[in-house]
C-alpha cells in the first residue's frame, strides 16, 4: 500500500479550501482520515482519494439516475480485476473508467497494463473504455515513461499520455 501523505496546508490547496474549513471537519468527524504524526496532521493519499472518489459517487448518482445511468465503483471483472467505476446507460452500453493520479506509480502505464486487457476487452464495453487522470499541479508525479521532464500542466501530460 502506497503510504505517501500530504500536509493538512496541500490538501487545503488542493482542493480550494481553507485549512480553517479542513480543522473544522476534523473536529466534526467529516473529510478524509487523518494522522497526527508528531503534532502535525497528515492525510494519506490514498485517504484522500478515496474520499474524492466517494463524494463523486454520491453527487453522479443523485444526477445519473433519473437519466437511466448507472455507475458502480470498484466493479469486478473477469480475473478478479476491478475497474474504479463502471458506467452504464440503460443496461446497453457500459463503459470502465479507470482512475490515476498523477503521482500514482502507473500513470504511464495503466492505459496499456489494465484499461484495455482487463476491461476493456470484455463484450459488453464494445472496446471503450475512460481514463481519467486527476492532475492537480502536484510535485510528487511518477517519472515520465519517455525520459523527458515532469509534465507542468494538465495539457502537456495529456499529450504526453497519447505518445
Amino acid at each position: 500500500m502506497d503510504g505517501r501523505c500530504i500536509s493538512q496546508n496541500e490538501l487545503a490547496k488542493r482542493w480550494q479550501i481553507s485549512e480553517a474549513t479542513l480543522e473544522r471537519w476534523r473536529s466534526q468527524r467529516k473529510g478524509p482520515q487523518f494522522l497526527r504524526l508528531g503534532g502535525q496532521v497528515r492525510y494519506r493519499l490514498v485517504d484522500v482519494e478515496s474520499y474524492e472518489l466517494e463524494k463523486m459517487e454520491v453527487v453522479a448518482d443523485s444526477q445519473q439516475q433519473p437519466l437511466g445511468i448507472d455507475s458502480q465503483p470498484e466493479f469486478d471483472y473477469a480475473s478478479d480485476k476491478r475497474a474504479d467505476i463502471r458506467v452504464s446507460y440503460r443496461n446497453s452500453i457500459t463503459v470502465p473508467i479507470e482512475i490515476k493520479s498523477e503521482w500514482h506509480s502507473e500513470l504511464w502505464t495503466a492505459v496499456q497494463s489494465q484499461l484495455i486487457p482487463q476491461y476493456t476487452k470484455q463484450k459488453e464495453t464494445e472496446g471503450f473504455g475512460i481514463y481519467l487522470v486527476l492532475c492537480v499541479g502536484g510535485t510528487e508525479q511518477s517519472p515520465a515513461r519517455d525520459g523527458g521532464k515532469r509534465p507542468l500542466t494538465s495539457t502537456e501530460l495529456e499529450l504526453r499520455l497519447h505518445r
